[in-house]
């Protein structure tokens, strides 16, 4: 047992309750040196080259010499090129490919390092790597994988993708602010976000539960999404993708309320939620100081979750206690996690990511009279996400891409929310568009200046007593995104209503293709209810 660690046997929880309430105020005297763990990856820096790439390497994959490594690949030529610049720091040249492998989803940015005439020296190359840098499998690609033949991307201008434009999305200040908390580094792409806010009062908390129930986090033990409500204005989390490592680094930034009510360090009153799930043989607390833009201070709480492995989450704040921080890695070690959580408050937080500002800017400028904005999501899709739709040559298309769904609360007619799936480029997004099946019974309407799609159901409305004929949804291709607009689950937004919200998205348009009215429309029917 390490010095200064408190745990608990599961076999004396139940006896020794006083014991457990007392644990913070124990590890208050410890000192912060703790365990240690060891390093299972080589010491990662932030990437130091110069902003410009240099891909006018000779040393390419050919006919002659057909094999190469593949280092990673994206979809997006930022990220392309950012892993680049990395792996030049580390001393590896390597080169960006722009093509398609067969079952593969169509084209990638693929970042490759090498070219042979055989697989062997490629391996022994791969092994090096491996010992020197800590870095995972690497995957041998022929210049035969892909077809037609690949292009070598030389111009590093040639397929930037540039940041959309848009007015400030009709969100709080308090969301704002809460989004340039968090880290920001060439790095790590977003794997996953969410933001959800629960209004200036702890009163308004209750209104925002249905919103978020469709969004899913993965918050420390012990702390529940019904509890943020109640003590934070705004409570948010991103999911940090490695982009060589393939590792993950989950951070959550709460804003507090001013009548939070919680007493004393809230650090310590977080640290001890998690302690007071009592699941695990081993539970330590140790205070933590973390340096940055200010001094974080809090406690690293370690649970022995499996048999000699502990899992670490970092609890701080701020000195105002206007912040608190939660983080947590299943790969990095505690060095790396403190690296990471330096950055925070030095940068422009996740407005430094194209694709969150990209899709969070579509956010209408203006909302309509006592309307809301509830939450905001966005996630990578993965090959799960293809599985899920059959393997579908277009949802296999999809995969590495962004899709993005921001909620909102009608005071009359209850939730609405829409989606985007980001192409990143006008012209792959219509390559996608044309693998769709057409043969779906929709049927088609004018907006945002051009044609779309309308979905109707049929739900169940209490107050009449039947089935109703109501819109589900609005869909349509536009620029670099496919958008749909639909009612929630609690939504009773017509055929006007959501027609007006899909126009005021600003697609890369400032303040959206209309503005909205002052009124708001009247449905078919001119009912609040009746959905078409």
């Amino acid at each position: 047992m390490c010095v200064g660690q408190i745990s608990r046997e599961t076999t004396a929880r139940r006896g020794r309750a006083g014991i457990c309430r007392s644990l913070l105020v124990s590890a208050l005297a410890l000192t912060v040196g703790g365990c240690k763990q060891k390093p299972d990856q080589a010491p990662q820096e932030q990437s130091t080259v110069s902003a410009d790439v240099d891909l006018s390497t000779t040393n390419v994959f050919t006919e002659a010499k057909p094999f190469a490594l593949e280092i990673s690949r994206a979809r997006s030529f930022l990220h392309a090129k950012n892993l680049v610049k990395r792996v030049a720091s580390m001393g590896i040249d390597s080169y960006i490919v722009y093509g398609e492998i067969e079952d593969d989803g169509g084209k990638w940015f693929r970042v490759l390092s090498g070219a042979s005439e055989s697989t062997i020296e490629l391996r022994r190359i791969e092994e090096e790597w491996h010992h020197k840098y800590k870095l995972p499998a690497l995957e041998i690609r022929t210049i035969t994988d892909f077809s037609p033949s690949p292009e070598i991307v030389r111009d590093p201008t040639r397929y930037m993708e540039s940041l959309t434009v848009g007015r400030k999305p009709a969100v709080s200040d308090a969301v704002m602010a809460t989004m340039g908390q968090f880290p920001y580094s060439v790095d790590y792409l977003i794997e996953s976000m969410s933001v959800l806010s629960a209004g200036p009062s702890k009163d308004d908390a209750k209104k925002f539960a249905a919103g978020h129930r469709r969004v899913d986090l993965d918050l420390p033990r012990g702390i529940k999404k019904k509890l943020l409500r109640e003590q934070c204005e705004v409570f948010s989390e991103v999911v940090y993708e490695d982009n060589i490592y393939g590792d993950s680094v989950t951070v959550n930034v709460l804003k507090m309320r001013k009548e939070h009510q919680i007493v004393g360090s809230i650090p310590s009153y977080y640290a001890q939620r998690i302690l007071d799930t009592d699941e695990y043989d081993v539970e330590i607390a140790e205070p933590v100081e973390v340096g940055g833009a200010s001094s974080l201070k809090g406690f690293k709480v370690m649970l022995e979750t499996k048999k000699g492995q502990l899992r670490t989450y970092f609890v701080v704040s701020d000195p105002s206690g206007k912040w608190v921080y939660f983080s947590q890695s299943t790969a990095k070690t505690e060095e790396q996690m403190r690296e990471f959580l330096q950055m925070i408050g030095k940068s422009g937080g996740m407005l430094e990511y194209p694709e969150f500002h990209n899709t969070f800017y579509a956010i209408p400028d203006e909302l309509g009279e006592g309307e809301v904005f509830v939450g905001f999501a966005l996630s990578r899709l993965r090959r799960s996400y293809a599985r899920s739709k059959g393997y579908a040559k277009w949802a296999k298309a999809y995969v590495g891409y962004w899709s993005s769904h921001a909620m909102f609360k009608d005071p009359k007619k209850g939730n609405w929310s829409f989606a985007l799936y980001d192409m990143l480029r006008p012209d792959r997004r219509e390559e996608v568009t044309t693998l769709y099946d057409k043969k779906t019974s929709v049927k088609s309407l004018d907006v945002y200046g051009t044609t779309g799609n309308i979905v109707y159901g049929r739900r169940w409305n209490r107050r009449r007593g039947r089935y109703i004929k109501t819109v589900a949804e609005i869909n349509w291709p536009y620029d670099r995104y496919t958008v749909m607009v639909n009612n929630a689950e609690s939504g009773w937004l017509g055929k006007a209503s959501l027609l007006e919200r899909a126009n005021s998205l600003q697609l890369n348009r400032e303040g959206g293709f209309a503005h909205r009215s002052v009124e708001e429309p009247t449905d078919d029917t001119g009912t609040s209810d009746a959905g078409v």
